[in-house]
């Protein structure tokens, strides 16, 4: 017996690289690579830092997962993504079509530095240019030397490739480098999960990508994920979420709750209680429509919340009253629209004996 493939009217191509990294490939980066080999006009228009809600659809994925899948694809070499005129070229926007080999210029006399060319494509160095490159910049040497540290383990040259990138090609610096990979192994550690540097690299150019580049910024960010994981326990037994992995879209919400609307447990446990009295399949995208509301009309306490629920109730009570009465207006309207109408007649026919 043998399996026979059925091509059918459409074809899709698939490169040879994204078959060598699809062992390391979430479901959501299948599901977009496969959306974009199947419809060419999903390739146009992309932007990182905007909407890519085309593509989010075709491929039944969140947004946040488009980006974090066109990334992964972009680091394993799949694809590349033209740099638009209107904005400045993110990460993900500066990849151009491969050069044969990244060549490398005799050491300077002045400085013994080895001059490299510059690429607009992840590097691809050889053992050899490795040896020279490292020589030349001990401040790199050591970098890759604590990463590998952190890591447990020694790096081929494919994995000291990836660690290069984020400085040559994305020009981070290594001290942010450094801190980049100390939380990302930390983070790893704390769901006893391995560190990968396909992982690392998928993290790092997701952070380029959303103009995170810098120390303060890279450093604002991680304070937000730590409280992010600090609270994350207690929103999880807040839903019955358990021990699964969380979703993209309730990621984004509860940031957006911490870190957007700036309310804590209280507030959004008073939140889940609200959502509770008025329904019975209370659920995150139901508790996000109540804090969403809440900040858009600055109720930030819980006295805000009491308040308005007794404006609410005095309101609905006030509409009550107005109904009732409008009742008894209709009925002497009705009583003097007859009385015209019946003249003399009214009391025999309306009051019968």
């Amino acid at each position: 017996m043998a399996i026979e493939i059925q091509y059918g009217n459409e074809v899709v191509v698939l490169p040879g690289k994204a078959a060598k990294a699809a062992s390391t490939a979430e479901k959501s980066d299948l599901a977009v690579l496969i959306a974009l080999l199947s419809d060419a006009s999903l390739c146009h228009g992309y932007d990182p830092s905007g909407s890519v809600r085309e593509l989010a659809l075709a491929s039944m994925c969140t947004e946040d997962e488009v980006r974090a899948a066109v990334a992964f694809w972009r680091g394993a070499g799949v694809l590349s993504v033209s740099a638009g005129k209107q904005k400045k070229a993110s990460a993900a926007q500066r990849v151009k079509q491969p050069e044969p080999e990244v060549q490398t210029a005799p050491k300077s006399e002045a400085s013994g530095a080895v001059l490299l060319k510059k690429t607009d494509e992840l590097p691809k160095y050889t053992t050899a240019e490795l040896g020279d490159l490292l020589e030349a910049r001990p401040d790199t040497a050591a970098l890759l030397q604590e990463c590998q540290n952190l890591f447990g383990k020694l790096f081929s040259t494919h994995e000291v490739n990836i660690v290069l990138g984020l400085t040559d090609y994305l020009g981070l610096d290594t001290e942010y480098v450094l801190i980049l990979v100390t939380h990302y192994c930390q983070y790893c550690k704390n769901l006893d999960k391995k560190p990968s540097l396909r992982g690392l690299e998928k993290l790092a150019i997701s952070l380029y990508d959303r103009g995170i580049t810098d120390m303060e910024a890279l450093q604002q960010e991680l304070l937000r994920e730590e409280e992010l994981q600090r609270t994350e326990s207690k929103l999880r037994s807040l839903f019955g979420i358990g021990a699964r992995a969380l979703t993209a879209k309730e990621k984004r919400m509860f940031s957006d709750w911490l870190h957007t609307y700036k309310f804590d447990m209280e507030m959004i446990t008073l939140a889940f209680e609200v959502g509770a009295d008025a329904s019975t399949d209370v659920n995150v995208s139901y508790v996000n429509s109540i804090l969403s509301r809440w900040h858009a009309e600055e109720i930030r306490t819980p006295a805000d919340v009491l308040a308005e629920k007794e404006a609410h109730d005095a309101k609905r009570a006030k509409g009550k009253a107005a109904e009732q009465s409008g009742s008894f207006d209709t009925d002497d309207f009705f009583d003097a629209a007859m009385r015209k109408s019946l003249g003399d007649n009214y009391d025999k026919i309306m009051h019968k004996e």
